[in-house]
């Protein structure tokens, strides 16, 4: 069957709107086809010019998707190299903001040494004695992850050592630091962290006075803390105790409910880090104000969808049309 004879096969009072459809799409297409010119040029009155803060931003994104790669194929070294880069490249990168504490702590991290090892220990040491990291309020978590990894290492001696320093730089600063910066930055955790090691160490050296001070101040700073139970416990027990006693008190004073957050992992939280952010999770993923492209591959004022939109209805149109008056056609 001929194309003539299924247009000679409509009716005159519908062959011409079928084929004023079938010409306006086909104009349409065609215009669709072209493609879609850019908005003109506002002149540079109109740009909005791009900051360093927002070059840095973008930089920095695609160290963290470099990062991400060797970490997810297991290149722990190459990880590690591509933070170095970024520090050399961006000398003053979260400088400003403490950032770089947070950097620093993910680098020592992606060495991929276990928790509690002496290599893991170090690198956090070095992070905590960097003189330029001092008025950062991350810092105070490093310094709680130092605490506890001696003292779950067994090496109550650094862990007493750090926790000392750690609660003098806490007692000086603690009243000047915002409430709401203590809660994002976990420095109430680690606070009460440092707390509780120091007298659990005190106690396994054979200073029950020194751990009774200790608990004592924890009570007084984080009255009902979940750390509340053993320091009351372990002071009704300190009172008049030998230092002979003292290791078998701390032992029998941390036997808690399994999942205490302490007996099980490092903070309250149970992780490395804290919910309170105190140090964010992996910078992966991490958006700056100028935000790395997704897909490059596809040209964003490109209209080869709209070509095939409208070719696609106008054929299908034109079918239904005719394949309605055939088989109508036939039936009479």
């Amino acid at each position: 069957m001929s194309i003539r004879y299924l247009l000679r096969s409509i009716p005159d009072f519908l062959r011409c709107p079928l084929v004023a459809i079938l010409c306006v799409f086909a104009i349409a297409g065609q215009g669709a086809g072209q493609e879609t010119p850019a908005m003109e040029d506002p002149g540079p009155a109109m740009i909005l010019p791009i900051t360093p803060q927002e070059v840095e931003q973008q930089k920095a994104q695609v160290y963290y998707r470099e990062i991400d790669e060797c970490l997810a194929r297991g290149d722990n070294q190459g990880a590690v190299a591509c933070y170095d880069r970024m520090f050399k490249e961006m000398p003053e990168y979260g400088k400003d903001t403490g950032e770089i504490v947070t950097l620093q702590y993910h680098r020592a991290v992606a060495y991929g040494f276990d928790r509690y090892s002496k290599e893991r220990t170090a690198l956090f040491e070095n992070i905590w004695n960097d003189p330029t990291n001092a008025d950062y309020l991350q810092i105070y978590n490093i310094g709680r992850m130092i605490v506890c990894y001696h003292y779950e290492s067994g090496d109550y001696e650094g862990a007493l050592s750090y926790a000392i320093e750690l609660n003098a730089k806490l007692e000086a600063n603690y009243d000047a630091i915002p409430e709401e910066a203590r809660s994002r930055f976990g420095i109430d955790i680690a606070y009460r962290e440092s707390l509780v090691y120091a007298a659990r160490s005190y106690a396994q050296l054979g200073n029950p006075e020194a751990a009774e001070k200790s608990y004592r101040t924890l009570l007084d700073r984080f009255p009902g803390s979940i750390f509340e139970e053993e320091a009351q416990t372990a002071l009704k027990e300190l009172e008049g105790i030998s230092h002979a006693d003292a290791y078998e008190l701390v032992a029998s004073s941390r036997k808690r409910k399994p999942g205490h957050p302490i007996e099980s992992a490092v903070s309250e939280s149970g992780s490395d880090n804290s919910n309170n952010e105190a140090l964010p999770g992996p910078p992966s993923g991490m958006k700056g104000p100028l935000q790395m492209p997704e897909n490059t591959d596809t040209d964003p004022h490109s209209s080869e969808g709209g070509i095939h939109l409208y070719t696609g209805i106008a054929l299908a149109l034109a079918v239904a049309i005719l394949a309605a008056f055939w088989f109508g056609r036939r039936k009479r």
